[in-house]
């Protein structure tokens, strides 16, 4: 009888915690404080350079430091410090950061052995994890549905060799629908969301295989090299038979990070959004003078912010609500300052400890370097949604 009671005690204390947590502050675009800008190293290093880099951003808590891509074509990685944001007025008067590893190939040759696409594959987002980095990838162009694995790991140690591990499936979808952004999820949302990070992809050439709009899957990085398939349970994603509306997703909509701040039971996702109707073909016949190659446009560029509230996803781990069916409880747009007409943000990167998130754009000159800015996770609107007891339970 003691056992029984001990149990019913435990379960109801549990619930109460999921229940407590459920009503967790929602961040909205208030509680986004704007610290200042820094830019990138100005000269090039290594293999590549930051001439229209600074993708998949990722914040490295072990040196408290920042990873992101360079130039493009060359797909290799640089680590840089963090200097003290300025809101100064001008390009030339913000800080500068230094190289703490010169651009590397990371993957060491094996990023092209992700599919057999002739378009090439590029590399997608890039995670700090303990001591790992985790590395995601994806075909450009992956007309025939084939790349399927997408997660690759290794050491922070840019000069130790061979440690490269992968690529690895991660859950049932292919690389279009996660081999892209990632972030780690806090503490008290792994249990009841199935992972330890978020990882997720969109707005790809080919949309059949991606998601129209902000997707992510949790997931478990340490399985990375040691389980095959990584298991991964989709949270959120937009297939072709389920677009979320032109509001959120266009053709020319990107999405290139994504942070979950503790404290709160929000996720939000950053990258671009047109204003105008979408046009498919050359720039310039489509009215958009910042990309005259053929594809997707809408000129005018927002930088965008979509928020989610994490107890829709908890709906869609639960079963009691489709991968398509959430929606933002809230969008925004950023007024960053530098702001090419192209209104791209490279990527996103979160330091859970001071609450500061991590944003690289593209600047309006500096020779197409991106400009890191950042901002601070004040806080949260205290929204409760009403939830069901079969909401919050954990679903293995």
């Amino acid at each position: 009888m003691r056992r029984i009671l001990m149990g019913a005690l435990s379960a109801t204390v549990l619930f109460q915690a999921l229940q407590a947590q459920s009503q967790a502050p929602l961040v909205q675009a208030a509680d986004l404080q704007y610290q200042g800008a820094f830019r990138v190293p100005t000269a090039g290093s290594g293999g590549s350079r930051f001439e229209t880099g600074g993708g998949a951003l990722t914040f490295n808590s072990v040196r408290n430091t920042l990873l992101a891509m360079g130039y493009p074509t060359d797909q290799q990685v640089a680590e840089i410090t963090i200097p003290t944001p300025s809101t100064a007025g001008s390009l030339s008067s913000l800080p500068v950061a230094t190289y703490r590893y010169n651009f590397t190939d990371v993957l060491e040759g094996k990023r092209e052995t992700t599919s057999s696409s002739p378009n090439g594959d590029l590399i997608g987002g890039l995670l700090v994890s303990g001591n790992a980095l985790i590395v995601s990838a994806y075909a450009f162009y992956d007309g025939n549905y084939e790349a399927v694995n997408s997660h690759f790991r290794s050491g922070l140690d840019f000069s130790t060799a061979g440690d490269v591990q992968g690529p690895y499936r991660v859950g049932s979808a292919g690389a279009g629908s996660v081999g892209g952004y990632m972030t780690l999820l806090p503490t008290e949302w792994q249990s009841i969301l199935g992972g330890t990070a978020l990882t997720g992809q969109c707005c790809l050439p080919i949309l059949g295989r991606t998601s129209s709009g902000p997707a992510v899957s949790a997931f478990n990085p340490a399985n990375v090299g040691s389980v095959s398939p990584v298991p991964a349970t989709q949270l959120l994603g937009y297939d072709v038979d389920h677009k979320p509306g032109v509001a959120i997703f266009k053709g020319a909509t990107l999405v290139t990070g994504v942070v979950a701040p503790p404290g709160t039971r929000s996720v939000l996702f950053f990258g671009r959004h047109g204003l105008g109707a979408d046009c498919y073909g050359d720039g310039a016949p489509c009215g958009d003078p910042t990309d005259p190659y053929k594809g997707y446009h809408a000129y005018p560029y927002v930088y965008q912010v979509w928020a989610y509230d994490i107890n829709d996803l908890v709906a869609v781990k639960n079963g009691t609500k489709a991968p398509w069916e959430p929606r933002p409880y809230a969008m925004w747009t950023l007024d960053l300052p530098f702001s090419a007409a192209g209104h791209k943000i490279q990527g996103a990167g979160f330091d859970p400890a001071t609450s500061r998130i991590y944003l690289t754009a593209e600047s309006d000159s500096d020779s197409s370097r991106p400009v890191v800015h950042v901002f601070k996770v004040t806080g949260g609107s205290a929204v409760p949604t009403p939830t069901s007891p079969s909401n919050l339970r954990i679903v293995p």
